[in-house]
C-alpha cells in the first residue's frame, strides 16, 4: 500500500518543491435537479431542503481552493443541475479568471434538459480550450442533450455527449450506497480504497460543497447519514492556516481508506452497473429523505 501511496503523492504534491497541485475538484453549485435519479452519486434528489449557495459564496469558495492550490489539473462545475442557477454565467465567468492554473480543463456538467443562453456562452469561451460541457444524455430525460451539443459546437465550444440511453457510457451507473449500511471490515475496506477509480485512477474527487472539502461524494453521504465521523476539510474557517489545509489534504493520500470506504461499494472495473437515471418514486422519495443537514450557503455564515 505505501508505494501505492507514494507514487500518487509524488505525482500530486512534489511536481515542483514549491507548487502544490491537486488533480481534480468538484464544485457543487446546488442540489436542486429536475430528475429524481435513484442512483445519483451526489444524493441530490434525497434532500427535503436542497443546498443553494449565494453567488457570492460561490465565489468565495472558488477563490479559496485556488489560493489552496497553485494548479488544479480538473476543475468541475457539478449539481444537481447546473442550468437551474440563473447565475451559472456569473459563475463560469469569476472562475475563468483562474484559467491559468487549471492545468486541463473545467467540465461542466450538466444533464441536457436546458439549452445555454448567449450569457453561458459567453462566458464559456472566456476559457478557450479550456473548457468541456458534458451532457448526460438520458434518452427521454434529456429532452435538449443533442440540440445543446449542436449549439456549443457550433460555437466552438468543447462538448462531449455521454449515452446512457441505449448503449450506456461505462456499462451504466453503480449503486455507490445500497442500504447505507456497513459493508467490509477494515482490511476489506482498505482493499477498496486501492482499487477504487475515484480514489486511484482519479487521484481522488474532492467535492466543494458549503465550505468544505470532502474527499469523495461518499465520505459526505456516509456522514450525513451518521455511519462516519464528519472528514472534511473547512477550508474557510477562521484560524486555520493554509499550510494546515494543505497537510490535511496531503494526509488523505498517505493514510490510505478512510471511513466511508467500510460502507461504500467503490467504484471500479468490477462494480455492478445499473441502469442510469432510473427514477424515484414518491414513496421512495419520501422514505430515504434527508432533512437535517443544512450548508453553509452566504458569506454570513462565514466570517
Amino acid at each position: 500500500m505505501a508505494g501505492a501511496n507514494e507514487t500518487m503523492i509524488n505525482e500530486l504534491f512534489v511536481e515542483k518543491a514549491d507548487t502544490f497541485r491537486l488533480e481534480r475538484i468538484s464544485l457543487i453549485l446546488l442540489l436542486g435537479c429536475n430528475l429524481k435519479c435513484k442512483h445519483c452519486c451526489v444524493q441530490a434528489p434525497y434532500y427535503e431542503r436542497k443546498y443553494y449557495p449565494t453567488l457570492d459564496f460561490i465565489k468565495r469558495e472558488i477563490d479559496a481552493t485556488f489560493t489552496i492550490a497553485d494548479c488544479i489539473n480538473y476543475f468541475s462545475v457539478e449539481g444537481g443541475e447546473v442550468f437551474l442557477r440563473k447565475d451559472l454565467a456569473l459563475i463560469l465567468t469569476h472562475l475563468s479568471q483562474y484559467v491559468d492554473k487549471i492545468g486541463v480543463e473545467a467540465p461542466v456538467i450538466t444533464n441536457g434538459s436546458f439549452l445555454p443562453g448567449r450569457d453561458v456562452i459567453g462566458a464559456a469561451k472566456l476559457f478557450g480550450e479550456k473548457i468541456r460541457f458534458i451532457i448526460d444524455d438520458y434518452g427521454v430525460l434529456s429532452p435538449n442533450a443533442h440540440e445543446m451539443a449542436k449549439i456549443l459546437r457550433d460555437e466552438g465550444i468543447r462538448c462531449d455527449l455521454r449515452n446512457y440511453d441505449d448503449n450506456p457510457y461505462c456499462g451504466g451507473w453503480v449503486d455507490l450506497y445500497g442500504d447505507y449500511g456497513e459493508k467490509h471490515s477494515a482490511d476489506a475496506a482498505e482493499a477498496m480504497f486501492l482499487k477504487c477509480a475515484w480514489a486511484q485512477k482519479l487521484h481522488g474527487v474532492f467535492e466543494i460543497i458549503g465550505g468544505l472539502f470532502y474527499f469523495c461524494p461518499a465520505s459526505r453521504v456516509f456522514s450525513e447519514r451518521n455511519r462516519t465521523e464528519n472528514e472534511a476539510i473547512d477550508f474557510l474557517a477562521k484560524g486555520v492556516s493554509l499550510q494546515e489545509i494543505r497537510a490535511r489534504i496531503q494526509a488523505w493520500f498517505e493514510g490510505g481508506a478512510i471511513s466511508a470506504c467500510r460502507f461504500c461499494n467503490g467504484i471500479h472495473d468490477h462494480s455492478e452497473r445499473k441502469r442510469p437515471a432510473v427514477q424515484l418514486t414518491a414513496g421512495e422519495e419520501t422514505s430515504a429523505r434527508l432533512s437535517t443537514f443544512r450548508y453553509r450557503e452566504n458569506l454570513g455564515e462565514v466570517l
